[in-house]
């Protein structure tokens, strides 16, 4: 199995949505913590044995940045530096929202041949959450016999409005069905190319703030079922609202500091 991870970073811009975080910090440092913990869960991921149904597992990670300083882009490389499997840092094509979503629907569907991980660069994840993504993939794909996607994160709206879900078991937790995302989702680039028209209207609504998903990439949620984990494996580091029930996501704060390495890889542009 491939996966290439594509993270979307933007330290320029706080928080898109307007509303303040659930931490008072630079975006630049949040960016490195959320990417610090995702390069956790990669290491934990390719360890001898850590999936045992995917003995052969390829990971490539690149980020696809619109306009951080020069400051943020050193740290996040430092922070790449701590895996030992293929990443990257690439400059987007453009500038905003709109020209990010494009720029990594474009290299996935061009450059990524098998799963695809896009992750946004505000989600902390857990060490374990890589790992229960890709053990649960194949055995929900199995149980559902065709295509499915995963979202990380267990959001506490859908236990607010709650409506009727199927429950599947994964490789280490359960996982439900739902019926919408933010940009953030595992899936295969089939599904990428089957629903092409759908992923690139999402970056042209994402200009400014708003239900972007509404429309666009949530019907495709009942064609393609759509998981998430509960437990969460992820937490969308955004505000009150956002945090998934159960979840000490201080714990996984604390783990994502990284030691530093002094060799440095150049930034292309893309």
């Amino acid at each position: 199995m491939e996966l290439d991870i594509l993270f979307r970073s933007c330290a320029r811009v706080n928080a898109f949505c307007g509303s303040p975080r659930l931490i008072t910090l630079p975006k630049g440092e949040l960016i490195q913590r959320c990417l610090g913990s995702l390069v956790n869960a990669i290491n934990l991921a390719i360890a001898p044995s850590a999936i045992p149904n995917l003995p052969n597992l390829t990971i490539r990670l690149t980020i696809l940045d619109d306009d951080s300083d020069a400051t943020c882009l050193v740290e996040l490389q430092k922070i790449l530096n701590q895996t030992p499997i293929p990443s990257q840092i690439l400059r987007i094509t453009g500038r905003g929202n709109r020209d990010s979503l494009h720029s990594n629907y474009v290299y996935g569907r061009d450059r990524c041949p098998e799963l695809i991980y896009f992750v946004e660069d505000d989600y902390l994840h857990a060490p374990e959450a890589l790992a229960s993504l890709l053990g649960s993939y194949q055995l929900l794909q199995q149980q559902v016999n065709g295509p499915i996607i995963l979202h990380p994160c267990d959001y506490p709206d859908r236990y607010r409005q709650p409506y009727p879900s199927t429950i599947l078991l994964g490789s280490d937790r359960h996982w439900r069905t739902i019926l919408h995302t933010t940009g953030t989702f595992l899936l295969h680039r089939q599904t990428l190319l089957d629903y092409w028209e759908n992923y690139w209207a999402f970056g042209d609504r994402c200009v400014v703030p708003g239900p972007a998903e509404e429309g666009t990439i949530n019907p495709i949620y009942t064609q393609v079922p759509c998981f998430s984990p509960m437990p969460s494996v992820a937490i969308h580091f955004q505000d009150e609202t956002t945090l998934p029930p159960f979840i000490r996501w201080q714990n996984w704060w604390n783990v994502t500091e990284v030691s530093n390495r002094e060799e440095q890889r150049p930034i292309y542009q893309f």
